[in-house]
């Protein structure tokens, strides 16, 4: 069970920072004296694995790797060396740039800091992964960044005596990811130490499934349905619903559910203890996928047609039982069955309850805040979300004459009024936990908001204003977590 508290959902990548998006820089540490301020005992972030050039954390090299992108650079090289490898400040994000730029500055800190005494026992606790994720970047920039699918068939394959030959001829440009990889954990390590001393818990989030072009697929073929030539029998997917009347295709790989049972699931019980390194409580994105997932043709063109497929939750948890894991919130949106409620009760794990999605004409919507249960975690929106203002500018009139009713607002409120008064309403149900996240405290508008789901251009790009973070913000939020008994 998590503790009657809130805090307030801000990922990474949208911290202030003049060199493109947010990294473990002194705004992070910011960050954190502002929520100490504002009484808030949660911060929540997207997943911290190394993304590809759209920028979304879902779609990741790893899932057991951290985003070189978050490493703040400043504590290897200084402005004037950044500026000269072709940084400058900029409000516009362009993930393919700025990575590439990124990458050359760590190429520059490894030429000056790397000491392989110092990563050896770094290596060894992390040699699950990292050796395959090394190699397997290295093999990217030996094929110029092509997809997995398109590697010459020996290394696509993983033939074990290239993979070695590899290795061997290569270990310089392997050995700089796993340095990479020291930097990004020793840097995380010290913000989150910092946040945790200052009564701040991690809420972390972790994809379902690993992206096709992943070490993790890569490495571990097994744990998926592939087919003799090493290509996808079927890809994941879910059907049409509130956020795309296609369903949205994703294009992950399936897992292949029984050599994982065979395997005890030492994939995912690895996976959950690498979180528990990242992330004081996880949230597991698509928990449904535990009980039933869908399956689309590895050729078809949207999610529409799919079938359902038996999961492994029951099995998986109990397997997981007998480990130390994370606290867990299971993100139980979109299409839920009584067997995934089932699945959630059995091992108390709190849902998601998000405001945006009450107005369906149903009173007893259990979005509506009066409606929440304790165990669960409320939201007035996702990160998948409008922000409320965008919410509310793009609404039907009658729904937002409706949030005004529900809210005891006059016909000529404001979206600033609406949103303070929803503010308070939230903070004052019955819900353990509750998340605000940074647009909505600063009233700001669709232009702001992190994610459209089933667009897969210009997102992931929201960056907080300068200097949002003041005294009289976290005064009034602090005043609010106090009235409403979740204060730090």
């Amino acid at each position: 069970m998590m503790k009657r508290a809130c805090g307030i959902m801000l990922h990474i990548s949208s911290l202030p920072n003049k060199y493109g998006f947010g990294c473990f820089s002194k705004e992070a540490y910011n960050f954190v004296d502002f929520l100490k301020k504002s009484g808030q005992h949660y911060w929540q972030v997207l997943p911290f694995n190394p993304t590809n050039d759209s920028g979304s954390p879902f779609q990741s090299f790893s899932v057991f790797a951290g985003n070189p992108n978050f490493i703040d650079l400043t504590e290897f090289l200084s402005d004037k060396e950044l500026e000269k490898l072709g940084f400058k400040n900029t409000k516009k994000i362009d993930f393919k740039k700025l990575s590439a730029l990124r990458l050359e500055a760590l190429k520059k800190v490894y030429k000056k800091f790397y000491k392989e005494e110092e990563i050896l026992d770094f290596c060894h606790q992390n040699s699950y992964w990292l050796e395959d994720y090394a190699t397997f970047m290295a093999l990217k920039d030996k094929f110029k960044n092509v997809e997995l699918s398109l590697f010459p068939k020996e290394y696509k394959n993983y033939d074990k005596k290239t993979i070695e030959e590899f290795r061997l001829k290569n270990k310089k440009q392997i050995d700089f990811y796993k340095f990479v990889q020291f930097i990004f954990m020793k840097q995380w390590s010290k913000l989150k130490n910092y946040a945790n001393e200052n009564g701040i818990e991690i809420i972390g989030d972790i994809a379902f499934y690993p992206a096709c072009d992943s070490s993790d697929v890569w490495a571990n073929r097994q744990e998926f349905c592939f087919d003799k030539d090493n290509n996808p029998t079927g890809v994941a997917g879910v059907p049409p619903d509130y956020f795309s009347e296609d369903g949205q295709l994703w294009g992950n790989p399936i897992y292949n559910s029984e050599n994982m049972k065979k395997n005890n699931f030492t994939w995912w019980v690895k996976r959950f203890q690498q979180a528990n390194k990242f992330y004081d409580v996880v949230r597991i994105d698509h928990f449904r996928g535990f009980e039933s997932f869908w399956v689309c043709k590895p050729d078809a063109q949207t999610a529409k047609d799919g079938k359902w497929h038996k999961g492994f939750g029951y099995e998986l948890f109990e397997e997981l039982k007998k480990h130390r894991m994370p606290k867990f919130i299971a993100e139980d949106l979109g299409v839920i069955t009584p067997k995934v409620k089932k699945l959630m009760d059995t091992y108390s794990l709190p849902g998601m309850k998000v405001f945006q999605f009450a107005f369906d004409g149903n009173p007893k919507n259990l979005y509506f805040p009066h409606n929440y249960p304790e165990n669960c975690v409320a939201y007035i929106g996702t990160h998948d979300n409008n922000t409320l203002v965008g919410f509310l500018k793009e609404v039907e009139p009658e729904i937002l004459g409706e949030v005004k009713q529900y809210l005891s607002l006059p016909e000529d409120a404001t979206y600033e009024k609406i949103t303070d008064t929803l503010i308070a309403i939230m903070l004052n149900s019955r819900a353990e936990t509750v998340i605000l996240s940074m647009q909505d405290l600063l009233y700001l508008d669709e232009s702001y908001r992190m994610n459209i789901p089933g667009t897969p251009e210009d997102n992931w790009k929201f960056i907080v204003p300068k200097n949002s973070f003041t005294d009289s913000l976290a005064k009034t939020l602090l005043n609010l977590t106090i009235a409403a008994d979740r204060n730090n």
